[in-house]
């Protein structure tokens, strides 16, 4: 549902947007200017503040994440959060974080092919096979392509751990 000021919420919960818009007033802003430069670290309690929500709640959660969401998609601004706070990430940090999520996606692609070719083909559906193979021939393709290209980078496992530990 889309209300009068264009936000969207859906059927329970109050709309993200007039937090998001908050916290980027607040936080984020310098004069009319987004402020966000490499490095800069904002924590959850200056998020709370802003927003009067406790760091621990799930709205408080949901708001955060729209906030992230917005500044990636908007200003090409990556925020990490660890140790109860947002970091604003460099091009190294983003690097490594692309690569730990690329290699979390093949992990489940490759799951998914797991799952579609030890499932028991007796007794289903013939869309329901079709949509099995599509599955193990799509997570075979992409897995056959990522080690492909692993073996064109020709990266030392040693060389990535030592600019995984810098970051």
């Amino acid at each position: 549902m889309t209300t009068a000021t264009g936000y969207r919420f859906g059927t329970r919960g109050r709309p993200t947007g007039p937090d998001v818009d908050k916290i980027m007033a607040v936080l984020c802003m310098s004069g009319d200017k987004l402020d966000m430069p490499v490095g800069k670290v904002i924590t959850q309690s200056e998020v709370s503040k802003v927003i009067s929500e406790s760091p621990d709640s799930s709205r408080f959660k949901a708001v955060a994440g729209a906030w992230r969401k917005r500044l990636f998609q908007l200003s090409n601004v990556l925020l990490e959060s660890s140790n109860h706070q947002y970091t604003v990430l460099d091009g190294n940090s983003r690097a490594v974080l692309s690569g730990k999520t690329l290699a979390s996606g093949i992990k489940r692609f490759g799951k998914a092919g797991t799952i579609a070719s030890s499932t028991d083909r007796t007794g289903i559906t013939e869309e329901s096979q079709r949509l099995l193979t599509h599955s193990v021939n799509v997570s075979a393709s992409i897995r056959e392509l990522y080690d492909r290209e692993q073996r064109r980078l020709r990266f030392d496992v040693g060389e990535i751990r030592k600019i995984e530990k810098r970051y």
